[in-house]
């Protein structure tokens, strides 16, 4: 269900000013004035676009409840199951899209093993560092602190099921990405009465002051307004990779080079929006979380995108015909995309032997469940994917050397010249120029030749929204927004300007089950 999305606020301003919240106020009086009071005072959805949904009439349905939870991934759900396991009555979840899951679906799940206080302060330490003093290192260290009882409340008591990579040692939930999870969890959450609503987008946040939050406004699929009275909202919304118009406004980085490498849909910044419309202010911190390296117009779930994107046996050219780095930088998910998009284009190059070891079991490695099972495995099915994706522009086939530059668009000469020098490096056995080991040189020798320009992979941003340890949204101060919580990757904290591996699945599940307990434990 798409709808307008609200405003910003100034990106000049870290919180909105007092004459911002009353002038939203005023727009939306008429609206929620029939939606009934809390303690005398007028409800005031704080979004925008609240009022041009329902400008002149007040909420088709009021609903009063305990934890109201946006978003179906792992967060939302951890959530509102760990809400009820805790002593909660009346739960509601909502979901915006017809399925349930967001990002988590195409999640793998890394969760680190328990840790002692002395890891736990180490870990924390660690991760500061490795994001030049950015992440919260309070943040870190608790989630690290409460691992063991995450850990053994999904894998244990919640049999979501895992298994360890064979290519890249990862731990991936079972059939390689996390629509196993979604599909263990979602039962049990009904099952526990958790009410569930999917076509349901939370539209705006219901404050009594901006560091006050007593409910949200959604929208269902058919138009009809609820307004939802409770003690705790918990914005669990994904990041807004699916909303680039948005994240453009939020990144440095050139869009253009970076491809929608996950969810489709449903990721789309909704929670950063209604976050910024409370004391929390604007969004100040947000990292795009390219993890692996596809072809414009491929599916995520590829053979051939994992060929020629994250295989070190490649050639790697930039967009001069040059080549600039050693390709087994595909084994480092994070520096393999920065070095895609501080190139003008980078063109992964193969010849026809090389496509023919592929399709034999020659893909050493990958990121993704899926593309891990490829490690090692005939591909029967290679020529097949290359005969649905030849045609689209960024992927390049001539019988040629000469041919393929021409159709790249790069400098014929300065491209088989350096095509003559990788091969003499595979013929000596030594990469003179980057360093790459002599069995990941593979000659680009036989033809006819391929060429695929890569893009950078997001599955998901991280980001945005800043929590404390109990994963209450806070103001740039630290100061609460009393009964508002966020968890998952639309929190601050966690990264620095790149993504640090292991803050998507467990921040989900740690911010979850915090924010659940301690609305329990607080509000209710």
């Amino acid at each position: 269900m798409l709808i307008k999305r609200s405003r910003s606020l100034d990106p000049k301003k870290t919180q909105p000013s007092r004459r911002d919240f009353l002038s939203g106020a005023a727009v939306t009086a008429v609206a929620v004035a029939g939606g009934g009071a809390l303690a005398g005072k007028a409800l005031m959805p704080t979004s925008a676009e609240a009022a041009e949904v329902a400008a002149n009439a007040k909420a088709d349905e009021t609903i009063e409840t305990q934890v109201v939870v946006v978003g179906s991934g792992l967060g939302g759900l951890s959530t509102a199951i760990t809400a009820v396991e805790e002593g909660a009555k009346k739960v509601v979840l909502l979901e915006k899209e017809s399925f349930y899951g967001g990002g988590t679906n195409f999640a793998e799940v890394f969760i680190a093993p328990p840790a002692t206080e002395a890891e736990a302060r180490r870990k924390a330490a660690e991760f500061m560092k490795a994001s030049n003093y950015v992440a919260d290192p309070m943040l870190h260290y608790t989630m690290a602190i409460d691992q063991q009882e995450n850990s053994g409340w999904l894998f244990d008591k919640h049999k979501v099921k895992t298994y360890v990579g064979e290519g890249s040692g990862l731990t991936f939930y079972e059939g390689g990405h996390g629509k196993s999870c979604i599909d263990t969890l979602v039962p049990q959450a009904k099952a526990l009465g958790v009410d569930m609503r999917l076509n349901t987008q939370a539209i705006s946040l219901l404050m009594k002051d901006p560091y006050t939050c007593i409910g949200l406004r959604a929208k269902t699929k058919a138009g009809k307004i609820i307004d939802f009275r409770t003690k705790g909202v918990v914005l669990a919304t994904g990041g807004m990779s699916t909303n680039k118009a948005l994240l453009a406004k939020y990144t440095s980085i050139d869009l253009e080079k970076v491809i929608i490498d996950g969810a489709q849909a449903g990721q789309d910044g909704d929670g950063h929006l209604m976050a910024e419309s409370t004391a929390h202010g604007r969004a100040t911190h947000l990292c795009v979380s390219s993890l692996f390296l596809n072809v414009k117009g491929f599916a995520f779930s590829s053979p051939l995108g994992a060929c020629a994107g994250m295989q070190p046996t490649n050639l790697w050219v930039n967009q001069d015909g040059i080549r600039f780095t050693d390709e087994s930088i595909v084994r480092q998910t994070t520096p393999c995309n920065k070095a895609v998009e501080i190139q003008g284009s980078v063109f992964s190059i193969m010849d026809q032997s090389g496509f023919d070891k592929y399709a034999a079991g020659g893909c050493q490695t990958h990121y993704t469940g899926f593309a891990d099972k490829l490690v090692g495995q005939p591909i029967p099915n290679l020529a097949a994917d290359f005969a649905k994706y030849k045609d689209l522009p960024d992927v390049f086939f001539a019988q040629t050397l000469q041919d393929l530059a021409e159709k790249m668009g790069v400098d014929a000469a300065t491209f088989k010249a350096t095509v003559e020098r990788y091969n003499g490096f595979a013929q000596s056995g030594t990469d003179a120029e980057w360093g790459k080991n002599a069995s990941n040189i593979w000659p680009i020798a036989k033809g006819p030749f391929y060429g695929f320009r890569l893009s950078s992979g997001m599955p998901n941003t991280n980001g945005g929204v800043r929590i404390n340890t109990n994963a209450q949204v806070v103001d740039p101060r630290h100061k609460v927004i009393s009964g508002l919580y966020a968890t998952g990757i639309l929190t601050s904290g966690w990264e620095g300007e790149t993504y640090l591996m292991g803050t998507c699945q467990p921040v989900a599940l740690w911010g979850g089950r915090k924010a659940a307990k301690h609305i329990v434990a607080n509000l209710l």
